[in-house]
């Protein structure tokens, strides 16, 4: 199992749909274009949360659906972004055909879902070659701690937020990771932004 969160001052749910918009940062434009990398067909966003992922996706990609659990973030998302896909669906349950997106995203680690599940989830609805791409914000003061983590996490197994190993997965080649800068979060704090992609076999 995934840790609950990369982030622990950043909870799993907050206030309501339009309460937590804009308290989180968002996603650098070239994060989200290095896990596009080259994609130019359907795009999908999983457990989209309050958004952040889908705006930046919605402009940088022909064609987006938000995949959400929750009926108060779909109707906002819906409401905020009009021209996305909004459907009921979780990580592990993604209510699209089989081979029919070109790139996964999930923004933050889906909590409580098996990683493997979600990749193999994941893989089911990619074209061949496609993307899945994890995606999470962190300040640096949270960054520096946890990184001292990276050799417990190499010997206990993957912890999302360290700089230690990634997960293999059967149906994907090797993870590759990269971070962006951020210019701060609502409390000014200096935020960065990792990212992680592979590519189905």
């Amino acid at each position: 199992m995934l840790p609950p969160n990369p982030d622990p001052q950043d909870p799993p749910f907050g206030p309501g749909p339009r309460g937590c918009a804009g308290l989180r940062p968002s996603y650098p434009i070239q994060a989200v274009q290095w896990g596009l990398s080259g994609a130019v067909g359907l795009v999908v966003d999983l457990v989209t949360g309050t958004g952040e992922l889908t705006e930046r996706l919605a402009a940088a990609a022909p064609g987006v659906v938000a995949v959400e659990p929750d009926a108060g973030r779909r109707a906002e998302l819906a409401r905020r972004l009009p021209l996305v896909t909004v459907v009921e669906g979780t990580a592990t349950a993604v209510p699209l055909p089989d081979t029919s997106v070109d790139a996964v995203f999930v923004g933050r680690v889906p909590h409580g879902s098996d990683f493997e599940v979600v990749l193999d989830e994941a893989a089911r609805v990619l074209r061949p070659s496609g993307a899945v791409v994890v995606v999470w914000n962190r300040d640096d003061a949270i960054r520096t701690a946890t990184t001292s983590a990276a050799g417990t996490a190499a010997a206990g197994g993957h912890r999302w937020g360290v700089d230690g190993p990634l997960p293999a997965h059967r149906r994907f080649g090797p993870f590759e990771r990269r971070c962006f800068a951020v210019a701060g979060d609502a409390s000014g704090r200096p935020v960065v932004t990792t990212a992680v992609r592979a590519f189905t076999l």
